[in-house]
């Protein structure tokens, strides 16, 4: 997942790539930051699963594999399918404030190069982006931060990481949001620290010293 600052150097020079070459996959990196979704579900959202405070994911995209005679399996085509990867992965997400500024900001781009598809991110020539190319420019990023590749699994374990460091959301509204069945998914595969001990002192001061603080005092003068 991303670390420290590696979430902020990301997302800020995801957006300036994004004002130099005004391909939205960037800003699909920036979106999928507030979302946490699969890659299959970024790159099949539709401006109409959006309403004014959350967004609806109901579908992803799939790919189709060839084996060839000589055994060799290559890729053969797309697909979009009118479900998710589980039962579970239909669901409805809040917009944040970024979340909102982010969508608009795609929809304006598409409006600015007359693209008139009801799906989100567009390439180009107007047609549906691929998970590729949400990759590609992901894999830009990462050498543009001078940090390790990650894919975006990393920022769906990073924006999940993050609800639950937060402790404003109980687990079962963190599994909801991930799309899971199981809240122990979620806990074991998705929730990490984002932040290093040495940036986590106050909290480690506060839960440690909850209920000693006051023997420690009573014992000797630290």
């Amino acid at each position: 997942m991303y670390r420290e600052n590696e979430e902020e150097q990301l997302i800020n020079t995801a957006l300036k790539q994004f004002e130099k070459t005004e391909n939205t996959a960037y800003l699909g990196v920036c979106l999928n930051f507030t979302l946490a979704l699969r890659v299959g579900e970024v790159v099949a959202l539709k401006t109409s699963d959006f309403s004014e405070t959350l967004v609806h994911i109901q579908r992803t995209e799939i790919k189709h594999y060839e084996k060839l005679a000589n055994g060799k399996i290559i890729r053969d085509g797309y697909e979009i399918v009118p479900h998710g990867k589980t039962p579970n992965a239909d669901r409805e997400l809040f917009l944040t404030r970024n979340a909102k500024a982010l969508l608009s900001k795609i929809i304006k781009a598409n409006e600015q190069r007359n693209f008139h598809s009801d799906y989100l991110l567009l390439d180009k020539n107007g047609e549906r982006m691929h998970n590729d190319a949400i990759n590609n420019v992901l894999r830009r990023l990462n050498r543009m931060i001078k940090t390790t590749q990650k894919g975006n699994h990393s920022i769906r374990k990073t924006c999940i990481s993050n609800m639950g460091e937060s402790g404003a959301l109980s687990n079962e509204e963190i599994r909801i949001f991930a799309g899971h069945k199981d809240f122990s998914t979620t806990e074991k595969y998705y929730m990490h620290s984002t932040t290093s001990i040495e940036n986590r002192a106050d909290a480690y001061e506060r839960a440690i010293n909850s209920k000693i603080n006051n023997v420690f005092k009573r014992v000797q003068n630290l």
